[in-house]
C-alpha cells in the first residue's frame, strides 16, 4: 500500500509541476502577447513608440485600427517549387494561386521567389532570405505599395513587423527588438526609404531598396521559371481566409479612409492609379501605369530611353501590371517600388531636399 501512496503521491507532484509550468508559461505569454499588441486602434501614443525624434508630420500618422502586433509578420516562410504550387492549386480547385493573381517576385543572386498577395494582404511584412541576402517586404494594401529593402541595419540583421500605424496612408513598419536590454523599437517609413521616429531615427538610418516586380503570376512565371513560391503558414488559411479579398470594396473606389497631404489633384488621374518608380542614377523617375499602357505598342512593350537610363516595360492587362527590366545592359537591375499615385506624391513630398539615396 505504501508503494503504491507513493506512486501516486509522486504522479500528483509531477502533475502540480506541469500544471504550474504550463499555468506560467500561459501567463507569460499573455504577458508577450500584451507587450506585443500595443495600441487601442485610435490614439497614437497608445502603441508604446518612441517619438523623440519625429521626423515627419505627426498629424499624417494614424492608427489603422489594428494594434501594434495584430498583424502577424512572416518570417523566414518555407517556399515551395512551381510544381508543388501548382498541385496546391489543383486541390483547391485554383483558389491558391490563379495565373491573373498579382504577385510581388523578388530576384536576387540568381534565386527568385514570389509572394502571392492574397497573403501578403493578411500578413504586409515578410522577413526573408535570399541567396544569402536577408531582406524585407513590405506590402501596403491601402496604399499597394511594395517595397524590398535590405534588413542589415547598421550591420545586425533586424526582423521588421507592421506597427498598426500609418504614415501618408501607407504602412510604417517597426524594427522588433527581442532582448530588454536593446534600444527600443524604431518606425520606419519603407516608402520614404528611412527611420522616421525613435533611435534609428536619430541616427538617420536609411533603407537600401531592392529590386522587385509586381505583376500577375503567369507573367513572373514566364520571366522566372526556377521560381519558388512562399507556402502559407497553415493549409487551413487557403480554405480560409486567403480566398478573402479584404481590400476588393477600398479598391473599387477613389475615397482615403485616412488622412493624406498634399494631395496630387488635376491631371486626369485617379488618387488610387498604380505607379512604379525605378531609381535610374541618383534619382527615382515614377510612372503611373495606365500612361505606360497608353505608350506600349501593339505587343504591350513601352520602352524608355534617356541619359538616366534606358527601360523596358512589358504590360499585362485584367488586372494592369507591368514588367521592368533593363535590356542591352550588364547592370543589375536597378531598385524598384510600387504603390498608388496619392501614395507616392504625399510620401516624396514629404521629404527633406537633401533626402538624396
Amino acid at each position: 500500500m505504501s508503494g503504491r501512496r507513493i506512486t501516486w503521491g509522486r504522479i500528483l507532484a509531477v502533475s502540480l509541476v506541469l500544471l504550474f509550468v504550463t499555468a506560467s508559461w500561459r501567463m507569460l505569454s499573455l504577458v508577450m502577447r500584451e507587450k506585443q499588441t500595443q495600441g487601442d486602434g485610435v490614439t497614437l501614443e497608445s502603441y508604446g513608440f518612441v517619438l523623440d525624434p519625429l521626423l515627419v508630420d505627426r498629424t499624417l500618422i494614424s492608427p489603422s485600427g489594428a494594434r501594434r502586433g495584430d498583424i502577424e509578420a512572416l518570417d523566414m516562410p518555407r517556399s515551395i517549387a512551381i510544381e508543388v504550387a501548382e498541385t496546391k492549386n489543383e486541390f483547391f480547385r485554383g483558389k491558391f494561386l490563379v495565373s491573373s493573381e498579382r504577385v510581388i517576385g523578388v530576384s536576387i543572386g540568381g534565386k527568385s521567389r514570389a509572394y502571392p498577395l492574397s497573403v501578403l494582404n493578411w500578413h504586409e511584412v515578410v522577413n526573408d532570405t535570399l541567396a544569402g541576402v536577408p531582406f524585407t517586404l513590405v506590402y501596403s494594401p491601402v496604399a499597394d505599395a511594395a517595397v524590398a529593402f535590405d534588413r542589415r541595419i547598421r550591420g545586425e540583421e533586424v526582423f521588421f513587423a507592421y506597427s498598426g500605424l500609418l504614415y501618408n496612408s501607407t504602412s510604417l513598419v517597426f524594427d522588433r527588438r527581442e532582448s530588454p536590454d536593446g534600444p527600443p523599437p524604431s518606425l520606419w517609413s519603407p516608402l520614404q526609404r528611412r527611420a522616421v521616429a525613435g533611435p534609428a531615427a536619430a541616427e538617420k538610418a536609411r533603407l537600401t531598396i531592392l529590386p522587385l516586380q509586381m505583376v500577375q503570376w503567369s507573367t513572373w512565371k514566364a520571366a522566372h521559371p526556377e521560381t519558388d513560391v512562399i507556402e502559407p503558414l497553415r493549409e487551413r488559411d487557403m480554405l480560409t481566409k486567403y480566398k478573402k479579398k479584404p481590400y476588393a470594396m477600398y479598391r473599387d473606389n477613389d475615397d482615403l479612409h485616412y488622412p493624406v497631404d498634399p494631395l496630387l489633384l488635376g491631371g486626369g488621374l485617379a488618387k488610387k492609379t498604380p505607379t512604379v518608380a525605378v531609381l535610374l542614377g541618383d534619382s527615382w523617375w515614377n510612372w503611373p501605369l495606365p500612361e505606360i499602357a497608353d505608350k506600349s505598342d501593339e505587343n504591350g512593350v513601352y520602352e524608355f530611353r534617356s541619359e538616366a537610363g534606358y527601360l523596358r516595360f512589358e504590360t499585362q492587362r485584367d488586372p494592369l501590371t507591368v514588367y521592368v527590366s533593363t535590356p542591352e545592359s550588364a547592370a543589375p537591375a536597378p531598385p524598384l517600388m510600387h504603390a498608388y499615385l496619392f501614395a507616392w506624391y504625399a510620401t516624396q513630398a514629404r521629404l527633406p531636399a537633401t533626402n538624396d539615396d
